[in-house]
């Protein structure tokens, strides 16, 4: 658990929702300050942390980080602006295929690609 590298990516983010402040790290998922003032929701979460380090110590604490995905071999990221009617094909080709979107994207290239054949 390093503690420097969670202190250092901390952020802290308004949420309507709780009508609070919220801080966080994506480096330890499983601890937040949640308070009305920004300076006590740092104040929490950084004691937080003090007390799941001791804990981590102890082996009784695990830092979950922020899941991500990770491309298969090969695969590379691609960001792009598509029609919404396009998005919602992907989408339930995706959901009906059980694939992700990445592959539905690729089997309509390839598809594409017999064609020209």
């Amino acid at each position: 658990m390093d503690l420097e590298a969670i202190k250092n990516s901390v952020t802290c983010k308004w949420s309507e929702e709780d009508e609070a402040f919220i801080v966080t790290s994506p480096l330890c998922i499983n601890i937040a300050g949640v308070e009305e003032k920004r300076e006590d929701a740092y104040e929490m979460f950084y004691e937080m942390l003090d007390s799941s380090y001791d804990a981590f110590l102890q082996g009784t604490f695990k830092p979950m980080k922020k899941a991500g995905r990770k491309p298969k071999t090969g695969a590379k990221i691609l960001t792009l602006r598509v029609d919404e009617e396009v998005v919602n094909f992907i989408k339930a080709e995706s959901s009906r295929l059980q694939v992700t979107q990445g592959q539905v994207v690729s089997q309509v290239f390839n598809l594409y690609r017999l064609k020209e054949i």
